[in-house]
């Protein structure tokens, strides 16, 4: 329906830059990427204030595996913000300079998924000879310090007066560092919880048996209409919670009780989750939660990625417009994630729910055949 309607108004109107803006929009949402990149094309040549457009456009070059050009046009997140780039900083930029005796801040600056997302880009710049401080989320100085043990790990704006020769945002590095597919060699996993915390959570699951134990996480913990058109509700989840000899395990890290209360009583099955486990706070004791599972089916949220850097398998269920896995199937930043993507033009979920469905079925088959054969998971 947007769509006929923008068509409509561009007739109206002839190459309005809000307009094909809107326009170029919808068909980047309806997964039409082919149409969607000339029409943005033209509503940045056209508009005064074409940041916006290029952000957009560079979706577009993301999602269709064009890295070189999605990365530059992903540096516009800063102007359709009405950001900057430097914060601020007193010292210069980086932009891709040689590091060798050079101390560098990375920082960062989007949500927990992306800045997991963006940190196995780490590994390249510790490679190149630098003395990096990175400056992360609070919430996960302990898992980065661990996984990067030469480089300083500090929360947010913990960072001093420096100085440094250069400092970086996160989500900048790929431009440098990520130029093309044969640039992604990602480790199968590197964060690593705490032990005594992965003790604690193996003993609460133990009761559990042999049964698989599988961590859920339906949507992300920010409700905006934007967003919500993302998800699936959980009661379309009702078929994959239907799978016998299985364990499931909320990962949903906000308030999420009475929805959970609802389909508990709808279909009869329980989903555990603990009253003094903060899923969204402590992530010490979350990420030692996930590391005893045998798989995570989850939303693109922060749960992905943490399960993801984990190492833990890894299903995401996503609405077929997430650009972070370049149109493949399986995640170049996250080698344990495969994702499951909805027919963006599709009104329901319950297709790709289904091909979830069929996919634990051939899950639990092999990893029954793993058991008989006297193997199982260190």
């Amino acid at each position: 329906d947007a769509e006929t309607a923008f068509e409509a108004a561009n007739q109206l109107t002839p190459e309005s830059p809000e307009f094909l803006l809107n326009l170029g929009n919808v068909l980047r949402e309806l997964g039409q990427l082919h149409r969607a990149m000339p029409v943005l094309e033209l509503a940045a040549e056209k508009s005064a204030n074409p940041a916006e457009a290029r952000w957009s456009l560079a979706l577009c070059h993301l999602a269709g595996g064009q890295l070189e050009r999605g990365w530059t046009g992903y540096e516009f997140r800063w102007a359709r913000a009405g950001l900057s780039s430097t914060r601020g900083l007193p010292w210069p930029l980086w932009q891709g300079e040689s590091l060798v005796g050079k101390r560098m801040l990375v920082w960062r600056e989007q949500g927990l998924g992306d800045e997991l997302l963006f940190a196995t880009c780490l590994p390249d710049l510790l490679a190149g000879g630098g003395d990096l401080t990175v400056a992360v989320d609070a919430r996960l100085v302990g898992l980065v310090s661990r996984a990067f043990p030469k480089a300083t790990v500090v929360a947010e704006g913990a960072w001093g007066d420096g100085p440094f020769d250069y400092h970086v945002p996160l989500g900048s590095l790929p431009q440098y560092l990520r130029r093309q597919r044969g640039d992604f060699r990602s480790p199968w996993s590197f964060l690593v919880p705490d032990r005594h915390q992965i003790g604690r959570f193996r003993d609460r699951l133990k009761p559990f048996g042999a049964a698989a134990k599988i961590g859920i996480c339906w949507r992300s913990g920010l409700r905006s209409t934007e967003r919500v058109r993302c998800y699936p509700d959980i009661d379309a989840w009702k078929p994959v919670l239907a799978a016998p000899e299985t364990v499931f395990v909320s990962l949903q890290y906000d308030d999420a009780e009475a929805e959970l209360l609802a389909i508990e009583a709808a279909t009869g099955i329980r989903v555990h989750r603990w009253s003094d486990l903060d899923l969204r706070d402590d992530l010490e004791a979350t990420t030692a939660l996930i590391w005893n599972l045998d798989l995570v089916i989850t939303a693109p949220t922060a749960v992905s990625s943490l399960a993801g850097a984990l190492g833990i398998e890894t299903w995401q269920i996503d609405p077929g417009t997430d650009w972070t896995c370049f149109g493949e199937t399986r995640s170049p930043w996250f080698p344990a994630i495969r994702t499951f993507s909805r027919d963006p033009a599709s009104p329901t979920w319950g297709p790709v729910l289904d091909e979830v469905v069929g996919a634990l079925t051939e899950w639990r088959n092999s990893r029954a055949d793993v058991n008989s054969s006297g193997s199982e998971r260190s």
